[in-house]
């Protein structure tokens, strides 16, 4: 075992023995899920976690198979980020992966960005050739917004993007978009794009949206753990 690992066992086991609850974040529709679980037992030499389980994860834990936990590595005198896969949990159990550091960039980000709602659609147009184009809104925030484009659409990094965004208020704004992001996706490619000057009420109807959806989030997961 390394040096390293041996940290974070003796991290957890202190938590085990003094009954003290661990931070424990996972993510559903983008939305942060914060709990505390306590630690039962490290198994195997180390290699699995076993914890008490919070039902206000479920859902989280089905959609990312992840949890992440600040850790204060003493050493170094700094708090990282640790991932931990799910590999079963129930009611009252949960095991994972020992946790490793991760490099999750939702953790880097200054500010959320949370999932499109098929109840509470946004409504998005690119543009080719003056020619607008619907496109499939992933996912947004203050600072941008995730598409899916045709492979037709052919965008490139750091290209700048005209779009027209609709909200569910019927707000809509025309706005620019540099191409931050570029992945494959089916029947498509995914961009990420970083709002060029947003205006004011454009980040104001954001936020809006961004309220809403996690209030309805939040209520989905009182449904769940209310099973």
């Amino acid at each position: 075992m390394s040096e390293y690992k041996e940290r974070i066992v003796d991290w957890l086991s202190k938590a085990k023995e003094e009954k003290e609850p661990i931070e424990v974040v996972s993510f559903y529709n983008g939305l942060p899920i914060r709990v505390k679980l306590g630690v039962l037992d490290i198994v195997d030499g180390g290699k699995y976690v076993h914890w008490e389980f919070n039902p206000k994860l479920q859902l989280a834990v089905e959609e990312t198979g992840k949890i992440f936990s600040p850790f204060y590595d003493k050493l170094y005198n700094t708090t990282r980020i640790l991932e931990s896969s799910v590999i079963y949990y129930s009611k009252n159990f949960l095991e994972t992966t020992l946790p490793k550091p991760s490099e999750d960039g939702r953790f880097r980000r200054q500010s959320l960005r949370i999932t499109v709602s098929e109840k509470m659609p946004i409504h998005v147009h690119v543009y080719k050739d003056d020619k607008p184009i619907k496109v499939l809104p992933v996912d947004i925030s203050e600072g941008g917004i995730g598409i899916v484009v045709p492979l037709e659409f052919n965008p490139k990094l750091n290209q700048k993007v005209k779009l027209d965004i609709t909200f569910p208020t019927g707000m809509s704004f025309n706005v620019e978009g540099e191409v931050v992001r570029l992945e494959e996706a089916s029947k498509g490619k995914r961009l990420g794009l970083k709002f060029s000057n947003p205006k004011y009420r454009l980040i104001e109807e954001v936020n809006k949206y961004i309220m809403a959806r996690q209030r309805e989030i939040m209520n989905k997961i009182r449904m769940s753990t209310d099973e």
